[in-house]
């Protein structure tokens, strides 16, 4: 028995459909990274508490021994970033935007506590 050139058409555009991955979803959430400096000597400020607060979430990370953090995860809102470290006065940045697949950078500066 001999098929026709439209079964065959069909049969093809069927199994395409059937074995195609679905597309990925958008992604619902972002992203802030930075540095936490020493303002006067410009050098990195490691084990600096670091917040990002929202209406929506509340989210706190440790800075590195290069004084880096990053907040992954965080959902579209704006944010007032704090940053805090024995021996310094503490800083907050407020109005910070974050948008569903996106990473904002924010440099931070703290200045040396004259206590």
């Amino acid at each position: 028995m001999k098929t026709s050139p439209l079964y065959r058409l069909g049969a093809l555009v069927l199994l395409g459909v059937l074995f195609t991955s679905p597309r990925a979803p958008a992604g619902t959430t972002g992203s802030l990274t930075g540095t936490v400096l020493d303002a006067a000597k410009k050098s990195p400020i490691a084990g600096a508490t670091v917040i990002a607060a929202s209406p929506s979430q509340v989210a706190r990370v440790t800075t590195d021994s290069a004084g880096r953090f990053t907040f992954l995860s965080l959902a579209p809102d704006t944010y007032t970033v704090s940053a805090q470290r024995e021996g310094y006065e503490s800083l907050s940045i407020a109005g910070i935007s974050v948008l569903a697949d996106q990473s904002q950078v924010i440099p931070i500066a703290l200045q040396p506590s004259l206590k």
